[in-house]
């Protein structure tokens, strides 16, 4: 991954709060924070401009993050035998939400303009139910 990619991606946390208004109004993402995205996602800028628009209609108690149960308003995931292990694998530090930052790396995973290697990461991290580097007969058996 390039030096310029990961400074995008390690910058100060930063909220889809910011671009609302006072009295709730959506506010379009900066230019710049758009950028940033499209860098480490590789997503061009219209689709995190309409990525953003999604994610703020899911966040229905416009907390800037997203619980289970908003996230589970995706029509993808309602049917998806998978949802928890996807969740799981979207909430990257383990607070057990999804902020913007967070949706955009775990869509970018799904898309077609995506690197092959974090394509096979994020299978990988689907079967791999503990987070040892390893796929043990029993995790290839319970993911079903």
């Amino acid at each position: 991954m390039g030096r310029a990619r990961k400074d995008a991606m390690n910058e100060k946390p930063f909220s889809i709060l910011d671009w609302k208004k006072p009295n709730g109004e959506a506010l379009e993402i900066p230019d710049n924070t758009i950028s940033k995205f499209s860098l480490f996602s590789r997503i061009d800028p219209d689709e995190i401009r309409r990525l953003g628009k999604r994610f703020r209609k899911l966040d229905l108690d416009n907390s800037g993050s997203l619980s289970v149960d908003e996230f589970m308003t995706l029509p993808e995931l309602q049917q998806n035998p998978l949802f928890q292990r996807v969740i799981d694998i979207f909430d990257s530090d383990g607070n057990g939400e999804v902020d913007f930052k967070e949706f955009i790396q775990g869509v970018s995973q799904f898309s077609v303009k995506g690197d092959k290697e974090s394509k096979l990461r994020f299978a990988f991290r689907i079967y791999d139910m503990d987070n040892d580097g390893f796929i043990s007969n029993g995790e290839l058996f319970q993911v079903r």
